[in-house]
């Protein structure tokens, strides 16, 4: 027996003492009184909340909570769903075209009175600006700004901007002119594109916006600079230049990395283009965006070949809006200094080879 006076009389004892151990017994199945299958089939009804028999229909547990809701989106099923279905986990649904669904229908004994008759000449004003016979630009361009955005990928923040920005474009009759009516929609759903990405804070130029969209450059600068004014950009968090001829978001690097996502060139090639990238702005001084996107069209072209996987004149033009003379222009000022762009590593480790370079004579 342990003393009285010891602090801690129970650690002091000696002999194998165990408390008993108690768990689940994991051999409990849930099993159909009826089919008696074994693996059983059971269904697990989230709609009612039961767990029923797969082969006889038999409801073996109601009740049961639906844990499977919180891994679904509730953008992935339809409309239907999203509304009767309110617990769904997932990002909130909301849609700009949905606002703009709205039908008007003027009752039938009063059609020759003269406010029906306004009515109908009031909305063919405000929503019968047709692009073609069958259109309303109300409803088709977001659509047609969706499709737009489409090769680039933008986020959805992004595109919902977008969006936004072009109804109010077309509400008010911002850009709406009786000549050239739908150049001027695809001129606003691009600026609309671009003003979208700089509220973002996500870096794009007028080239490459102009590009994806099919605008003209000259049609892209003017509606860009009527919008920035009617949005009353410039105050806020926004950046926005005050020249629309300026561009924002021409980093070099931030360049070089578009231009070789759109040319599908490999992510673990994208460091050695950095390295020349950097050799290349110690010999050059860019003073304009031209000059940025011709330094790395021209960056671009020559380690494709530095590393055995060229890329064509052609493609690499078509991407930087450039012409291809221009390019090749600064392709000579890397050959010429190949010997300090190159590192000796890339060549002892068998990543690049001199010899892979062709002569700027020799180009195309």
């Amino acid at each position: 027996m342990a003393s009285p006076w010891q602090p801690f009389p129970l650690a002091q004892l000696t002999g194998n003492v165990h408390a008993p151990f108690y768990a689940p017994d994991l051999a409990v199945r849930l099993i159909c009184p009826d089919c008696t299958e074994y693996p059983p089939n059971i269904v697990d009804q989230h709609s009612s909340g039961d767990l029923v028999c797969g082969s006889c229909g038999l409801v073996l547990d109601n009740k049961v909570i639906d844990d499977g809701s919180n891994l679904r989106n509730c953008l992935s099923e339809g409309h239907e769903d999203r509304v009767e279905n309110c617990s769904r986990a997932g990002e909130a649904h909301y849609d700009p075209l949905e606002s703009f669904a709205i039908h008007l229908k003027f009752s039938h004994s009063h059609k020759a009175s003269s406010s029906s008759v306004e009515l109908l000449r009031a909305v063919a004003r405000d929503h019968l600006h047709p692009e073609s016979s069958s259109e309303l630009p109300l409803l088709n361009g977001p659509k047609k700004l969706t499709t737009t955005c489409e090769p680039i990928v933008p986020p959805k923040m992004v595109a919902d901007i977008a969006k936004q920005l072009y109804e109010h474009v077309e509400r008010e009759g911002l850009l709406l002119q009786r000549r050239r009516k739908h150049l001027l929609r695809r001129a606003a759903r691009a600026a609309c594109l671009l003003i979208a990405y700089r509220l973002a804070h996500v870096p794009r130029t007028f080239n490459e916006i102009a590009r994806l969209s099919n605008v003209d450059m000259h049609d892209l600068k003017r509606s860009y600079k009527v919008l920035r004014g009617a949005f009353n950009i410039k105050s806020g968090g926004a950046r926005a230049p005050d020249d629309a001829t300026d561009d924002s978001g021409t980093d070099p690097e931030g360049l070089l990395v578009r231009f070789c996502d759109y040319l599908g060139i490999a992510c673990d090639l994208v460091p050695f283009y950095r390295h020349v990238m950097k050799k290349m702005l110690e010999l050059v001084q860019i003073g304009n965006t031209r000059r940025t996107m011709t330094v790395v069209g021209s960056v671009i072209y020559f380690t494709g070949y530095l590393l055995g996987r060229p890329t064509s004149l052609k493609e690499v033009a078509s991407v930087a809006s450039l012409k291809g003379a221009a390019i090749i222009t600064l392709y000579g000022m890397l050959y010429r200094n190949k010997g300090t762009v190159v590192p000796q590593k890339w060549i002892e480790d068998y990543r690049a080879r001199l010899e892979w370079l062709p002569r700027p004579s020799q180009l195309p």
